[in-house]
């Protein structure tokens, strides 16, 4: 299949320029797939990132997150021009294709999107439906500039010449060129290749660096300060960058309040992804937190931080993983689309992205003749050669089958957990209730009754179901919930921790990631379970050994 329909007509409409052989300004045509944007605001006191998504046939969704503003309302528009030469001034007015006065989101300009409101703190978060705003064909806005402005947009409401032209918005606060999402992760890409070879002369591999945060800190005593630094001032020490993880930081950059972790000398111990996105962005300064010891000295002090992450590599490579893969964050997003559509079909299924760069459909298998009726595939949309052969029992269970880090999307499913030690509320453990069969809906009483009435898994589910929402205490010895399988798994490694295999904290963690490679342990989160129940014990059986 063919994605993108390039023309060159002479001169660019949109940067003036007297070609349009740039890629990022390529125009799409005839896309079957989610086409996505960005655009970063590099010009102005206003800084951000602002995400443009559109589904075939679709309204595009724009949202970001706005810095720099003063308290209330501020227009945002798309302006006509991606020239910024001469800063948010050469952009051009906005986007009006059509010749029509200055309005609101639905009338008006094409390029009018309203307000946007900034709290107390100057802060603007935004997620609008644009119904006009297309990413493809002859009036997409890739290409061109979004602004945000320094006053409220009247829409056109004000009664003069000016609010039928620009809304009496006043200045422009901030601005950044539209651009195609995959040239943004090259963009980023690029910006790490260039990083400066003499910037640092110390490199450590990424399982060496301790995962430390401001918690962690406060709990040692040592001495440590809140500082701002120049970017160009840190000093980045980790060798390897996960792919696309720049990408993902950028994205929510400015929505987080996230200091960076540097050593007395500014090599950076944590925050490396980060800094590349400061970097992509153009972000001068950024807040860190200094301590007042080297490197080496905390990658020592911190090491259990690297290894108790294993509460997640215990489920970071699911051996059954198949491709295509699916990063946690896109299936995340499938599996909340899928849950929350009212009708799925062969027409109609859920765009996911692969980390291949390519979209995939998730479909059921009403007609298809491969597959138990019900039953859900993954089927190519840009390979059309590719064809999930496996049907699984839902989606969730689709997405994990095609994640090589083990992750099993969020279950919509959300539960009350009240436990009486103090737990706090959250989700369900990721799909076990759905795979069972059961539902946490109901009251305590009928909970328990289904419980009775059914056996195995699904009988678990409904007291674990009925224990959320009653309150009962649950202490950290007690492992009654997990699968009966993991279950033999914990006897045998009990077992092994009292005939003196199992020596230390490490050997049990490799026993687990044995056990779930074989799948004695079926699912990621009895894994995840199993290892804190060690880590939080400490484990008492193996200091009586």
């Amino acid at each position: 299949m063919r994605l993108f329909e390039v023309t060159e007509p002479t001169g660019c409409p949109r940067t003036k320029a007297t070609d349009c052989s740039c890629d990022r300004l390529r125009q799409l045509a005839e896309a079957e797939q989610t086409i996505e944007a960005v655009a970063v605001l590099g010009h102005g006191d206003a800084k951000g990132m602002i995400s443009f998504k559109q589904k075939p046939g679709k309204a595009t969704i724009i949202s970001g997150t706005i810095t720099g503003l003063s308290e209330g309302l501020h227009g945002l528009h798309i302006h006509e021009f991606g020239d910024l030469s001469d800063g948010c001034d050469s952009a051009g007015g906005h986007y009006n294709p059509t010749g029509v006065d200055h309005g609101d989101i639905d009338n008006g300009h094409v390029g009018d999107l309203g307000n946007i409101t900034a709290d107390s703190n100057g802060v603007a978060k935004f997620s609008i439906k644009a119904k006009r705003i297309h990413l493809q064909g002859a009036t997409s806005i890739v290409g061109r500039a979004v602004v945000v402005h320094e006053d409220k947009d009247d829409l056109g409401k004000g009664g003069d010449e000016e609010s039928l032209k620009t809304g009496n918005a006043g200045e422009r606060a901030g601005c950044g060129v539209i651009s195609l999402r995959e040239l943004t992760e090259s963009a980023i890409a690029k910006t790490i290749e260039d990083l400066p070879k003499n910037i640092t002369d110390k490199h450590f591999k990424r399982s060496e660096m301790p995962q430390v945060k401001r918690p962690h800190l406060e709990k040692s005593k040592i001495p440590h300060k809140d500082i701002t630094i120049k970017v160009a001032d840190l000093k980045p020490v980790q060798s390897e960058r996960v792919k696309g993880l720049a990408q993902d930081v950028a994205d929510d950059y400015h929505s987080k309040d996230k200091p960076f972790i540097l050593d007395k000398d500014n090599y950076l111990v944590n925050g490396h992804h980060r800094y590349d996105a400061a970097r992509w962005l153009g972000i001068k300064k950024v807040k860190a937190i200094k301590v007042e010891m080297p490197i080496e000295f905390l990658q020592k002090e911190f090491s259990h931080t690297t290894s108790n992450t294993m509460a997640e590599d215990v489920v970071g490579m699911n051996p059954h993983a198949v491709k295509p893969y699916f990063s946690p964050k896109e299936a995340d997003q499938a599996n909340y689309e899928w849950i929350n559509q009212a009708q799925v079909d062969q027409e109609d299924g859920v765009i996911v992205k692969g980390t291949d760069g390519k979209q995939y459909r998730i479909m059921t298998s009403y007609g298809n003749q491969h597959f138990e009726d019900g039953e859900v595939y993954l089927d190519g949309v840009t390979d059309p050669e590719y064809l999930d052969t496996d049907g699984y029992p839902d989606a969730a269970e689709l997405l994990y089958y095609h994640s090589a880090t083990g992750h099993y999307p969020d279950d919509e499913e959300e539960v009350e957990e009240n436990f009486a030690d103090g737990k706090k509320k959250g989700k369900s453990r990721p799909g076990r209730v759905k795979r069972s069969g059961a539902s946490c809906n109901g009251s305590v009483t009928a909970l328990r009754k289904r419980a009775k009435n059914s056996s195995g898994e699904k009988a678990k589910m409904y007291h674990w179901c009925a224990n959320m929402k009653s309150g009962k205490k649950k202490a950290n010895e007690d492992m009654s919930d997990l699968d009966v399988n993991t279950e033999t798994a914990k006897q045998l490694i009990d077992d092994a921790i009292a005939r003196g295999e199992i020596k230390n904290i490490d050997d049990i963690k490799q026993a687990i990631m044995g056990y779930r490679a074989t799948r004695i342990i079926r699912y990621p989160e009895d894994a995840r379970e199993l290892w804190k129940y060690y880590v939080e014990q400490n484990h008492k059986a193996l200091q009586k050994a």
